[in-house]
């Protein structure tokens, strides 16, 4: 998905590499991430199950049922991440997040405060 996104930009509009508008976007995109993974954290629904450096994604490991907190969360109004636990049994209770520079900062502060009220 990252790929296509560069490439629409770049199609789009060319002079953004050129100008650094790309290298501010991912920016706004990493810095995004570390806050809402920090939010995330800080609720105490979830734990950090990686302590490397990370981009726009991270996985973090909730403390509860993933499939009812997606359904709690969508029933907001809100996607609440890939559980990567469809995917493989050892992954269970793992949760990918992306955040794009799309999303505003008082979005992702709503999307915490409606994981803190799980």
């Amino acid at each position: 998905a990252m790929a296509f996104g560069v490439t629409v930009y770049g199609a789009i509009a060319p002079n953004y590499a050129a100008s650094g508008a790309l290298a501010g976007i991912a920016q706004a995109c990493v810095s995004k991430a570390h806050y809402l993974e920090e939010a995330l954290v800080a609720t105490g629904r979830f734990e950090r199950v990686h302590t490397g450096p990370f981009g726009h994604e991270f996985a973090l490991r909730y403390r509860g049922e993933v499939a009812e907190m997606q359904q709690a969360l969508h029933a907001v109004g809100f996607l609440a991440g890939l559980d990567l636990g469809r995917f493989a049994p050892a992954d269970a209770g793992l949760v990918l997040f992306a955040v794009t520079e799309k999303r505003t900062r008082d979005q992702l502060d709503r999307f915490v405060e409606e994981v803190s009220a799980l």
